[in-house]
C-alpha cells in the first residue's frame, strides 16, 4: 500500500492505493470505510482512494 498524507485547513488528505497481498495487482472498485465512523469511499479502476479526514482523526 502506498500512502500519502497532507494538512490542509484543518483536515488531512489520504491519497492512497489497494493492492492484492499475494499478486501485487490493484483492487478495482474495493469499499473503503473507517472504524465508527460515516466516512468511507471506493477506489477507482487502478485501485486508487482518497478521503478527507478531520486533522482530529475523527
Amino acid at each position: 500500500m502506498l500512502n500519502h498524507s497532507q494538512v490542509a485547513a484543518q483536515h488531512v488528505q489520504v491519497i492512497s492505493q489497494v493492492i492484492d497481498g499475494k499478486t501485487h495487482a490493484p483492487v478495482a472498485y474495493a469499499s473503503i470505510g473507517l472504524i465508527n465512523s460515516n466516512r468511507g469511499t471506493v477506489t477507482d479502476a487502478e485501485g486508487r482512494f482518497y478521503i478527507m479526514l478531520p486533522s482530529s482523526g475523527t
